[in-house]
């Protein structure tokens, strides 16, 4: 936890927080091509549209949507940093917050992480009716 108010993680905050307004943006700008996929569908349905013009436009909305939503997917670990309140720490953030918010900042803040294999004869401590030895883990972190 002591991970959740490092230099570092700070430093990802501000700099999220101008990633939060890009996102909002991004994500009208999805909708508003999704609009536009249907508009699509709509007149080919009717036969406003033939199917060549058809195809091309809705090939074009179609790759704009995806790319939209990739850039998406590449903002929305920074908003979850930059919806931590005004005043409010990390740590006191991750005990107040749902477990959705909590899977993101983890996917934030860790790359991956490792779990060794046990040492034979090694005496492992007991956690109620299971031995974890927090020694064996590994985490690589993004940040």
């Amino acid at each position: 936890m002591y991970r959740l108010d490092s230099d570092d993680l700070s430093r990802h905050i501000d700099s999220a927080i101008g990633e939060s307004t890009a996102l909002a943006k991004l994500l009208q700008e999805r909708e508003l091509q999704k609009t536009r996929l249907t508009e699509i569908l709509n007149l080919y349905s009717t036969g406003e549209l033939e199917f060549p013009e058809f195809k091309i436009a809705k090939t074009i909305a179609a790759e704009r949507t995806r790319r939209l939503s990739k850039q998406i997917d590449a903002t929305w670990s920074q908003s979850t940093l930059a919806n931590i309140p005004h005043g409010k720490t990390v740590q006191d953030a991750w005990e107040s917050s749902d477990l959705s918010w909590k899977r993101q900042l983890v996917d934030t803040v860790i790359d991956k992480i490792f779990i060794d294999p046990k040492v034979p004869g090694k005496i492992v401590p007991m956690y109620k009716e299971w031995r974890f030895d927090s020694e064996l883990v590994r985490i690589n972190w993004k940040i």
